[in-house]
């Protein structure tokens, strides 16, 4: 895949992510909704995180700076990186998505809107979406190293 293909698809991931999470977010925020499965260990309701994972507290000017930084050196990452391929640019927008729409929270609002609860964690769209490119850059890095078989 060319370099402008991926460029394309890593920006529409990040941009698409973005938006839906954002979206989520208003919408669960104005609304009020919430939602509790008949199992105890699953429901859907905002709270706020003001710190990082976990609700670890953490000074907000810090993670503002920390995830300008983080986003700066995945652009960095992508850019020198020599083989773009369609799995990287769907990971790293979707880790870029998500990281953004989660500074966006930090920036507007006191801290990160969570609304999926699953046992005693709380997360959102933007979080998953980081995690899951996480996990795909990782994996296609040792991939590439010789670490894991294919």
């Amino acid at each position: 895949m060319g370099s402008t293909r991926t460029h394309l698809l890593m920006t529409l991931t990040a941009g698409a992510v973005f938006v839906l999470d954002q979206l989520i977010k208003k919408w669960l925020v104005t609304s009020q909704f919430s939602w509790q499965a008949p199992w105890q260990w699953l429901s859907i309701h905002t709270s706020t995180n003001e710190g990082i994972a976990f609700s670890v507290p953490f000074p907000r000017i810090l993670l503002v700076a920390l995830s300008l930084a983080i986003l700066a050196a995945a652009l960095g990452w992508w850019v020198k990186n020599d083989h773009k391929t369609t799995a990287a640019a769907l990971a790293l927008g979707l880790f870029i998505g998500g990281a953004l729409g989660n500074l966006l929270d930090r920036l507007i609002r006191p801290g990160v809107i969570d609304y999926l609860n699953i046992l005693t964690g709380s997360f959102n769209l933007a979080d998953a979406a980081i995690i899951a490119g996480l996990f795909v850059i990782i994996f296609q890095q040792h991939r590439k190293k010789g670490t894991l078989s294919p």
